[in-house]
């Protein structure tokens, strides 16, 4: 989402690369991710809810004074809000998880990434029919406003899977509040 911020920098990571730093935030989304796709039955990938990713989770202000325990429970709460507020499937349908979707045509090379090359990433569940896919995430607090980031995810999700419906599903670390942001973009009129 940065990229539609400033687009100078697609071009400087592109020819530059840089590399990944995480904080004690995106460290507590990627335990929920994760502990979501575990619940869904979907084979999470190993080795990213680690030991030092709890530890640094553990560290933002909301969980300091949380026994291990309270904190798991309050992982959780997260997970089960997020799985009760994505759409209910009909017949025949099924979530896939942590699907790689990439456009090598739009950043063909990448100085500093090693593995899958180009425009992309990893889209959290995309119905197995390739008509809707969500994005999890668990922020501090729900978004006060409609950032271009969220818009520019929605829409290279789109490009880079073909989905007609792309969606992000924002559930607090308190999982107290949830919202949706959606955009069908098979109906622009709308």
């Amino acid at each position: 989402g940065s990229y539609i911020a400033c687009p100078q920098r697609l071009v400087y990571d592109t020819e530059h690369g840089r590399s990944y730093t995480s904080s004690a935030a995106a460290d507590f989304g990627t335990i929920c991710h994760y502990f979501t796709m575990h619940k869904m039955g979907l084979n999470p990938p190993a080795g990213k809810a680690n030991e030092a990713t709890f530890k640094s989770a553990k560290t933002l202000s909301e969980f300091k004074h949380l026994t291990d325990a309270q904190f798991n429970a309050a992982i959780m709460r997260c997970v089960d809000c997020a799985i009760k507020n994505l759409p209910v499937l009909s017949r025949g349908l099924y979530w896939i998880g942590e699907q790689k979707m990439y456009d090598k045509t739009l950043l063909p090379t990448r100085v500093g990434r090693s593995g899958d090359i180009g425009f992309g990433g990893d889209i959290d569940l995309l119905r197995n029919d390739r008509k809707e896919l969500w994005d999890l995430k668990f922020p501090g607090k729900p978004p006060e406003k409609l950032k271009v980031e969220y818009l520019w995810q929605l829409l290279s999700y789109h490009l880079v899977s073909k989905a007609p419906i792309t969606s992000i599903l924002f559930v607090t670390r308190d999982a107290n509040n949830f919202s949706k942001l959606q955009i069908d973009w098979s109906r622009p009129d709308l």
